[in-house]
């Protein structure tokens, strides 16, 4: 038999699909008024039946059930199928203890009144918990022996202590404890319908649909067991009819759904944790855009701090220091700007943060200001590594501002960025059209600060840097960038 239940919809479903579930609906409403009309004629084959069908799919709950424990994530569904063995077991003692059996002759009509209820309470129980649990894990042996304990204890407190109250007598019919029993199971399994329709955008829907079918038809069989005057009345059979609806929406929703299907399930499961994970990570973006945009704020006051320090002072060393170090600054808060704008904190791209350096050297009041040729491939690196390569084109075309220009009147620094020629690397060439650099930096025999700081920046990533002198000063780096 399918696992699925009624469609939502016909439309979309094939002629065969629509004729097979029409088919599955009127053989079971067959089989039901069959066993309704069977009740009529003789109730206590009636009841066996019934039973025996009820027995039957209980216990094959908790054998596909158990089977399937390992590869059962869900502690809900495990704890509801391992519960029907001992729903089924207790029933089974119910069956055999209805009068006009003979076997427990020493017993009245109150004892499979007195075990129906015990049933029932282990079936709420089992509901109610699994429904709380659902999609958690839970101890296989815990289960198993909590509840057989507690049908040991409740069965012997019966059979033989006698100690159970009476649910059934003779003379007067359902006694108050059974009657007022009933409905507190009835009021805890609405109250578990609720709770199953509030949580159902987190379950299959199918599954949904067949707990909720189990929940009110238990709760609904309950109401009616609070109706008959004698075991034989027609409630108690109506009653017995709306148990096997219930067991069998129980079967389809553990055995078929959880167990035979759960790709749905998974899957399901699966999306939400990735929503939540996409939430948590959109959460961190919006954080990080807003740590790095207060962080990129500040470090323009940083700088305009330094830019006024610079104008008050009077001399030229001191102006140009402070000079050099607001133009640090603001490499720093550029790249914080780009990502920003790029709603991006892992990358950066290399194209804007150059030419927004550029832009700042060319209208820098320090410095002359020359022309400036880019050539910057379109390169998008890790964000710390695109710290390191604004910071070491904004040393070396400072040192070319600083030393190159004295005497050229067409200043012109010329900076390019390409892969490297390997796929984790990048190289950078600084280059400008001055006298070049002198013999003892060539030499290596003194550099000044602006190369010592590319080199040590350069080192962080295993790069080097190379100077050389080609229509001008050359300066070359290669950097990883993983």
């Amino acid at each position: 038999m399918s696992g699925l239940p009624y469609p939502r919809s016909l439309e979309g479903f094939s002629p065969s699909t629509i004729f097979k579930y029409s088919a599955y609906a009127v053989l079971g409403a067959a089989a039901l008024t069959l066993l309704y009309l069977l009740s009529l004629q003789h109730f206590l084959v009636f009841h066996f039946t019934a039973e025996l069908i009820s027995i039957a799919v209980a216990f094959s709950v908790f054998a596909v059930t158990w089977s399937a424990r390992d590869r059962l994530e869900d502690g809900g569904l495990l704890l509801i199928g391992v519960s029907y063995l001992f729903v089924g077991s207790v029933d089974l003692f119910h069956t055999l203890s209805y009068e006009g059996t003979g076997l427990f002759p020493d017993y009245t009509s109150n004892l499979p009144t007195q075990l129906w209820l015990v049933a029932r309470g282990l079936e709420t129980a089992a509901l109610l918990l699994g429904l709380r649990l659902m999609g958690r894990r839970v101890p296989q042996r815990t289960v198993v022996v909590a509840f057989a304990a507690a049908t040991v204890a409740l069965v012997a407190s019966i059979i033989p202590f006698r100690v159970f109250p009476d649910a059934y007598l003779a003379d007067t019919g359902l006694t108050t404890f059974k009657v007022v029993t009933e409905y507190v199971l009835s009021a805890a399994l609405v109250a578990a319908a609720l709770w199953l329709y509030h949580m159902r955008s987190r379950i299959d829907l199918v599954m949904f649909r067949w707990l909720f079918v189990a929940v009110i038809a238990t709760a609904a069989a309950e109401i009616l067991f609070t109706f008959y005057i004698d075991v034989y009345a027609i409630s108690n059979a109506a009653g017995h009819i709306l148990k096997i609806i219930s067991f069998y929406a129980v079967f389809k929703a553990i055995v078929e759904r959880g167990i035979r299907r759960p790709d749905k399930i998974f899957y399901r499961r699966l999306a939400e944790r990735e929503g939540k994970l996409q939430k948590a990570l959109s959460e961190r973006d919006v954080l990080m855009h807003e740590m790095q945009h207060r962080i990129k704020n500040d470090m323009s006051l940083i700088r305009s701090f330094l830019s006024l320090e610079a104008g008050r002072s009077e001399s030229e060393e001191v102006t140009e220091a402070l000079t050099e170090a607001g133009d640090r600054v603001a490499v720093l808060a550029r790249i914080y700007e780009n990502i920003y704008q790029r709603r991006s904190v892992e990358t950066v791209q290399v194209a804007p943060l150059v030419e927004r350096t550029a832009a700042d050297l060319r209208d820098s009041t320090a410095f002359s200001r020359p022309e400036f040729e880019l050539s910057v491939a379109d390169i998008t690196v890790p964000t710390k590594v695109g710290v390191t390569i604004g910071l070491i084109i904004n040393e070396l075309a400072t040192n070319a501002l600083k030393y190159a220009f004295e005497h050229v009147p067409k200043p012109r620094i010329a900076i390019r960025v390409v892969p490297g020629s390997s796929d984790d690397t990048i190289e950078l060439t600084v280059s400008d059209n001055g006298p070049g650099f002198p013999r003892n930096v060539i030499e290596g025999a003194d550099h000044s600060f602006g190369l010592t700081i590319a080199s040590n920046l350069a080192a962080q990533y295993e790069g080097t840097i190379s100077i050389e002198n080609d229509g001008g000063a050359v300066a070359h780096a290669v950097l990883k960038t993983r």
